[in-house]
């Protein structure tokens, strides 16, 4: 949630996707509502197993696209994510992009 909460953050703006994401999120893991601090946020990825980081880097790629348009400030934070988990991110924003057009 703290993830995703960075790119809603990064993007500037309040998206509706965005408002149905993290209310899902919040209803699904019974979390409760806080500003993130992205560099504590980035740390706890970097520690986390690779099936969380994989599940989490997903779920932001996810959001970043969900936007429909690039946002630069939205990009380096996820770049920032991949990159603390060792993980190349290479065509995986275009991907869901693309995911998310055909309906999946």
């Amino acid at each position: 949630l703290d993830a995703v909460a960075e790119l809603v953050v990064a993007a500037a703006d309040a998206h509706p996707n965005y408002d149905l994401l993290l209310a899902h999120l919040r209803e699904t893991f019974d979390i409760e509502p806080h500003i993130p601090d992205w560099p504590d946020v980035r740390a706890r990825l970097a520690r986390a197993d690779g099936g969380t980081q994989r599940a989490v880097l997903a779920l932001m790629t996810t959001t970043t696209a969900l936007r429909g348009h690039r946002r630069r400030r939205q990009r380096r934070v996820l770049e920032a994510a991949y990159a603390a988990c060792d993980t190349p991110m290479g065509d995986a924003l275009d991907t869901a992009r693309r995911r998310i057009a055909e309906g999946r």
